[in-house]
């Protein structure tokens, strides 16, 4: 059985950047190409809560050329957005109950 993800409660990345700073106003999102080839590129994300941050909150994403519309010009980017958006999410910044299938 397939169940679809509802939209309808899903907070776009950019919000969620917009309230990390505004919860952690010194806070910094850092991303790191982990991996790329002509077919997959995979992104890790850090999210320090300050500079002095010992445990920065981590998102890692991958995604392949091609595998939706957007993927067909702009894979590398919609990867490191996804990222960060997992990593906000898993810093509660997520909105919502978040996707887990």
């Amino acid at each position: 059985m397939t169940k679809s993800f509802d939209l309808s409660g899903y907070v776009e990345v950019r919000e969620r950047i917009d309230a990390f700073y505004r919860k952690f106003p010194s806070g910094s999102i850092r991303t790191e190409l982990v991996h790329l080839d002509d077919d997959l590129v995979i992104f890790k994300a850090l999210v320090y809560r300050d500079r002095f941050d010992p445990h920065p909150t981590t998102g890692w994403a991958y995604e392949r050329i091609g595998s939706s519309p957007i993927n067909a010009t702009r894979f590398v980017e919609n990867c490191e957005t996804s990222a960060i958006g997992r990593a906000l999410a898993n810093l509660n910044l997520a909105g919502g109950p978040r996707p887990s299938r």
